[in-house]
């Protein structure tokens, strides 16, 4: 072996030496992981990608990124600005992605809430036969049927919804 691919060699090693020995241990085995693909309809939400969601948004609500969101949504500016978009990249999103995974959540924590209502409801008029409890549960019924989502995912949002409802909230912080 020559002397230049020797160095090469050697500096290749130092690279990822140091690259290592400066990433948390917690972030090792996502450093290669990024969601840049858009997000089909058809496309049902993994256990990992929810909690990876969670932790960069409140990352992103706490660093003040979701400010800026606000303001521009407010505005009825529907670009996202360029600051945003470079920090989502950092943390291994595409804009896009994250912002439809964000709504899909929010879209799920509502179901999740309407069914736990209609359980409730259901319940109740169980107990008593009022009329208008009767009404409530049929609206919720009718309201429940024709939305569209995946029952899996509603599974995953039902088991963690109060957290992903605080995290989505900015009351909840996962560090």
């Amino acid at each position: 072996m020559t002397r230049s691919k020797k160095r090469i060699i050697l500096l290749s090693a130092i690279v990822i030496l140091f690259i290592t020995l400066t990433t948390p241990l917690t972030k090792i085995s996502t450093v290669h992981l990024s969601y840049n693909d858009p997000l089909n309809e058809s496309e049902i939400l993994s256990v990992n990608e929810i909690n990876d969601f969670m932790e960069v948004w409140s990352k992103f609500i706490k660093e003040g990124h979701y400010q800026k969101m606000t303001q521009i949504s407010l505005s009825n500016d529907s670009q996202v600005p360029t600051s945003v978009i470079s920090w989502l990249e950092l943390e291994g999103w595409s804009a896009q992605r994250f912002f439809a995974v964000e709504q899909r959540l929010r879209f799920l924590v509502s179901v999740a809430t309407l069914e736990n209502g209609l359980e409730a409801n259901i319940k109740l008029l169980k107990r008593s036969r009022n009329i208008n409890i009767s009404n409530i549960v049929e609206t919720q019924k009718q309201k429940l049927s024709s939305l569209k989502y995946s029952s899996q995912e509603l599974a995953l949002v039902k088991e963690n919804m109060y957290q992903i409802s605080a995290v989505l909230d900015g009351k909840g912080i996962i560090e």
